[in-house]
């Protein structure tokens, strides 16, 4: 099955950019529905690396909901081979999905803003459509959190662009 979640960001490419190449990012705008703990380590890194990386996840924080690997690389192509804007992917898995293969695509809309798409193909077996409506809900409450996000660094943002044009 798969979904694809569209938004607009108001906050230029970039600053998306380098925010969705950081866990941090990733544990605030999906908390609390969904809360990720590594398996191996205390913490995550700073930024992705390439490689693999458990992870203990937890529904509202407190339910438990499996370990997923997340598997995280950048490119230049999407799925099917689409090279609009950048790409971030994890080719995951995990004990409820068999396959957790979640893009990421960032794209300047203009200057100031940024067209902003969650797109993942999941596969659960029996449960794919239980799963597929969970990443519906997810996504969509996943981008209301980076709306929020944007809105509450909008100090923050609009600095770094100016810096950024002069």
């Amino acid at each position: 099955m798969r979904v694809r979640v569209k938004t607009v960001l108001d906050a230029p490419a970039q600053w998306v950019w380098d925010m969705a190449q950081k866990p941090a990012t990733l544990q605030h705008v999906s908390w609390p529905l969904l809360t990720f703990k590594p398996v191996e380590t205390e913490e995550f890194p700073d930024r992705w690396k390439m490689g693999t990386v458990q992870v203990r996840l937890r529904l509202f924080g407190f339910l438990p909901a499996g370990k997923q690997v997340i598997e995280p690389s950048m490119s230049a192509h999407g799925p099917e081979g689409a090279d609009d804007g950048c790409w971030l992917r994890d080719n995951g898995s995990g004990d409820i999905a068999r396959i957790w293969d979640h893009w990421i695509r960032i794209r300047p809309r203009d200057s100031r803003s940024t067209h902003y798409v969650d797109d993942v193909r999941v596969k659960a077996g029996v449960l794919t459509p239980l799963v597929g409506l969970f990443a519906h809900v997810f996504y969509r409450y996943r981008q209301w959190r980076w709306r929020r996000l944007v809105a509450r660094c909008r100090d923050v943002i609009d600095a770094s662009h100016e810096n950024s044009s002069t």
